[in-house]
């Protein structure tokens, strides 16, 4: 019966090998992308960093890599994917280079199937941040957020009713929106949609000043230690919703 298991397991293990479809190496141009899907098994992981992403850490080696990066187009298909956290799970969809220093890992696998191990025990989808609705009475609000690149980086982000720190408004994406660059020394930040952004202070201060434009930016300006970036909101006309991340 041992000798069986084993003979299974390592054909498992060639048929897994044999799903694996590398992006091509010598592309000059254009996404390099698979000419077919892969199927990919191990655990996925949610990293808190910087930049948030979803990996799987495989139990074999694919391309090369250790972990592939979870990329997808449709937020609602993100906050599922990220229910089977800490489960072994199997990945089917196409690999590619990471094109951009937006990504986290060096390779990526474009809106996959997931499909768990049994052993798998999914946690609730969050709710949509972005559909939650400001209070029509608000019509002034606190932000601070900070950038914080020790270790692997981490950042936080608070909204509060101006005048009462106590009490958070919650979720924050509902009430500010931020980008980090590709390079990731340079944010850019907004209010809600009808609320104006004002009394901008950031901690180390950008000699050539904040980036009067819509989003606001600046450039970061301790890349090894704490940035502090604080702003109010303040309401203008009509019914205030944030606009979607880009």
């Amino acid at each position: 019966m041992r000798t069986l298991m084993v003979l299974v397991a390592a054909l498992l293990a060639t048929v897994t090998v044999k799903a694996q479809t590398c992006p091509p190496q010598d592309q000059e141009h254009g996404l390099a992308e698979a000419s077919r899907p892969s199927v990919l098994h191990g655990t996925l992981l949610v990293h808190d960093e910087l930049r948030q992403w979803l990996g799987v850490k495989l139990d074999r080696p694919a391309c090369g890599q250790k972990e592939v990066e979870i990329v997808y187009s449709k937020g609602e298909d993100w906050r599922r994917a990220e229910t089977l956290r800490g489960c072994t799970l199997t990945a089917t969809g196409k690999l590619y280079d990471s094109p951009t220093g937006y990504y986290s890992a060096d390779i990526a696998i474009s809106d996959p199937t997931l499909k768990p191990d049994p052993s798998c025990h999914a946690f609730p989808v969050k709710p949509d941040p972005y559909a939650v609705p400001i209070p029509p009475s608000l019509t002034e609000y606190q932000v601070s957020i900070i950038v914080d690149y020790r270790s692997k980086g981490h950042i936080d982000v608070k909204a509060w009713r101006s005048g009462d720190q106590r009490v958070p408004l919650k979720p924050w994406q509902a009430y500010v929106n931020y980008t980090l660059t590709g390079s990731t020394d340079v944010i850019w930040f907004d209010c809600a949609n009808d609320f104006r952004i004002q009394d901008i202070t950031q901690t180390p201060e950008n000699p050539n000043g904040i980036f009067d434009d819509k989003p606001t930016g600046t450039v970061l300006q301790d890349l090894k230690g704490s940035n502090v970036i604080k702003f109010s909101c303040k309401r203008e006309t009509g019914t205030a919703h944030l606009k979607r991340p880009s």
